[in-house]
């Protein structure tokens, strides 16, 4: 098993623009701490597990924003196939907690060719600056995505090509009249092609 522990804390200042809720200089922080570890199962199955946490402050504002976040990922690789089945969890005082899951197939075609098909369902939680100005209580956003990809490797590089759909059902939106954040259904779907060379 590798195990990795991480923390740090940041100090920050902001400002915005004028009609922004509050207009004035920010003051704050963020800390954070994470802590993942690799499970080498056998030579068919490994997992990937971790923790964490992170607080977002106002000093000046009386503010803050505390969240969690525990995640599991399992790996199963057999002949030219693999698959990767896992999901997030993250939860707050300030909004209702969300499971995100995934699934991801790996099948090895000839040439080092590789096709990949990926599904999820993930949430977006607010951020602090959207917690301050809230028109009412928000929640995560929510975004389904599905990818169709061939890609190769080849010497010290990589390429391919993805096909994606993303179907948005719930996001965070910004109102004009009170300039105050909201939850809104959102009925956009996007279809498209994404090519890459690494």
């Amino acid at each position: 098993m590798d195990l990795t522990l991480w923390a740090d804390k940041t100090n920050f200042k902001r400002s915005y623009p004028e009609g922004w809720p509050g207009y004035r200089l920010f003051k704050g922080s963020n800390i954070r701490f994470k802590a993942q570890a690799k499970l080498y199962i056998n030579k068919n199955h490994s997992g990937f597990f971790g923790l964490g946490s992170k607080k977002s402050t106002y000093t000046n504002k009386q503010l803050s924003l505390s969240m969690n976040h525990i995640f599991y990922e399992h790996k199963w690789m057999a002949n030219k196939t693999s698959m990767d089945v896992g999901g997030r969890y993250e939860g707050s005082p300030q909004f209702r907690g969300h499971l995100s899951p995934f699934l991801k197939i790996t099948h090895t075609l000839e040439n080092d060719w590789n096709m990949k098909l990926k599904g999820s369902r993930t949430y977006t939680p607010p951020s602090l600056n959207q917690i301050y100005a809230q028109k009412g209580p928000l929640s995560s956003e929510k975004i389904d995505q599905f990818t169709f990809g061939l890609e190769k490797q080849a010497y010290h590089s990589l390429y391919g090509a993805d096909l994606f759909y993303t179907k948005y059902r719930e996001t965070i939106g910004w109102e004009d009249q009170t300039r105050l954040y909201k939850m809104e259904k959102d009925p956009r779907s996007l279809f498209g092609t994404e090519w890459f060379f690494q």
